[in-house]
């Protein structure tokens, strides 16, 4: 539905003619009506303060199709398809122990749970390192995951949750080396 580069997107899981677009580097748009018409824009002022990466990631809650987040250097949520955004993971306050500036590249919701989010932010250098953050309560506390994770070395490709118990996830390494590139919890990333 972007008439830029399209790069992620996705479909209200309870109304299919809600259908939101982005295009480099977070911007982002949604369409009511199939794709109709576009309302553009929708980000625009966190891309005036932050940066989003060339591909800017989304997400959806599962439960309430209405909340949506996007990922710049911090994560925002929108309860209301994208007209007003607040700040849920804020990297820039000295709550988090982070020297990783990036921008966040993915943002995985839990299927069934809606309490349960993901993001990863890729590693910056050698000696800065990738970093996967983890909340099991709506985004009101954060962790960094302690997996024993190569986010020294590799950059994380994708997360899944399955599908019935959101302690139980897979993450995934762009790796040819098969030794290191699926990795596997049942404790909400604990270990």
């Amino acid at each position: 539905i972007a008439n830029w580069d399209g790069m992620d997107n996705m479909i209200a899981h309870k109304n299919p003619e809600i259908i939101y677009g982005v295009w480099q580097n977070g911007g982002l748009c949604r369409s009511d009506n199939g794709g109709k018409n576009i309302n553009t824009g929708l980000a625009d002022t966190i891309r005036s303060s932050e940066n989003g990466l060339w591909v800017t990631p989304i997400g959806m809650n599962p439960i309430h199709p209405a909340t949506i987040y996007t990922g710049f250097t911090n994560l925002w949520k929108s309860t209301n398809y994208g007209k007003d955004w607040e700040k849920i993971l804020d990297f820039d306050s000295k709550m988090f122990d982070t020297v990783n500036r990036a921008s966040i590249s993915i943002i995985k919701t839990a299927y069934n749970s809606q309490e349960h989010i993901a993001i990863y932010k890729d590693r910056q250098s050698s000696k800065i390192f990738g970093e996967l953050w983890l909340t099991n309560d709506f985004g009101t506390t954060w962790q960094k995951s302690s997996l024993d994770l190569p986010v020294d070395s590799l950059s994380l490709s994708s997360i899944e949750y399955h599908s019935e118990n959101p302690d139980t996830m897979w993450v995934s390494f762009y790796t040819s080396n098969s030794a290191k590139n699926l990795y596997y919890t049942e404790d909400g990333g604990k270990s």
